[in-house]
């Protein structure tokens, strides 16, 4: 689960050259992720409580565990259909859910389909 997100922060700086910035000092889990062409978040990384998650996202326990999420920007009929039938997507943890989607990254999001999504994140962002 941690490699995952060490993975994602890899490709990230590797594509887009920024790092996530921390969000709050008391709570190093939480990154956001802006965009080098106007600083607007396209990814935010969060660590959340499985049992904060829709049942059956995450690691399944639905218990005390915590999951590595991160949030990206989507089209709303492509955010809607991939939370409908998908399972480790869901409409976005304390965000806007019409327009952001969490993504679980613990391997239940093929790597391709996580990039794939990433980039379009980035480009609905630097509009």
């Amino acid at each position: 689960d941690r490699d995952v997100r060490t993975q994602v922060i890899g490709r990230i700086q590797s594509l887009y050259g920024v790092s996530p910035e921390y969000l709050w000092s008391s709570s190093p889990g939480q990154r956001s992720i802006p965009n080098t062409e106007n600083g607007k978040w396209f990814g935010v990384l969060m660590r959340v409580s499985a049992e904060k998650l829709p049942p059956a996202q995450g690691n399944g326990t639905g218990g005390t565990e915590f999951v590595n999420i991160l949030n990206l920007k989507c089209e709303p009929e492509l955010a809607a259909a991939l939370a409908a039938g998908k399972r480790g997507i869901f409409p976005a943890y304390h965000m806007n859910k019409t327009h952001w989607i969490s993504v679980c990254l613990n391997g239940s999001v093929s790597e391709e389909e996580l990039n794939s999504l990433i980039e379009l994140s980035f480009e609905l962002t630097g509009v």
